[in-house]
């Protein structure tokens, strides 16, 4: 006998669809080596560290607390809790000390936004940002059946 490894299936990649696939075929009793280049798994997903604050990458991509529940549930695996990143991000623009905070609370969203423009055109941008907002979500929610 060898002291060299036999493996059904190798996984090229650990993200997120490397790490699923990987873990369910391992699952359903096949021997997975799992490949993966960087220094951890996740892929797009994996947190990256700037200006001292750790922002998730993609975090868009695992937003459905269900589905991937679902797939942990299946795996055997603990649920986790999503909790929501706030701000997710700001924007600095050409004017000093002032930033638009990018986040899924609409309040402080139309609130960040109204701030950048003048007291007379504040009402036509909260308006614009609501049919903005709800045009996304209207969109968001029919690609999804």
């Amino acid at each position: 006998m060898t002291d060299e490894m036999k493996w059904d299936i190798i996984v090229i990649g650990g993200g997120l669809a490397g790490l699923t696939s990987g873990a369910y075929l391992a699952k359903g009793g096949k021997s997975v080596l799992l490949l993966e280049q960087q220094g951890q798994p996740g892929g797009c997903c994996a947190a990256h560290v700037s200006g001292g604050r750790t922002i998730p990458a993609a975090s868009h991509l695992v937003n459905d607390q269900e589905l991937v529940n679902g797939i942990f549930r299946e795996l055997g695996a603990p649920e986790i809790r999503f909790t929501a990143p706030d701000p997710v991000f700001e924007v600095t623009g050409p004017c000093q000390g002032k930033n638009l905070v990018i986040t899924s609370n609409r309040e402080l969203f139309e609130q960040s936004a109204c701030e950048l423009v003048k007291d007379t055109n504040r009402e036509a941008v909260k308006q614009g940002l609501g049919r903005l907002i709800d045009l996304s979500m209207e969109i968001y929610h029919e690609t999804r059946l």
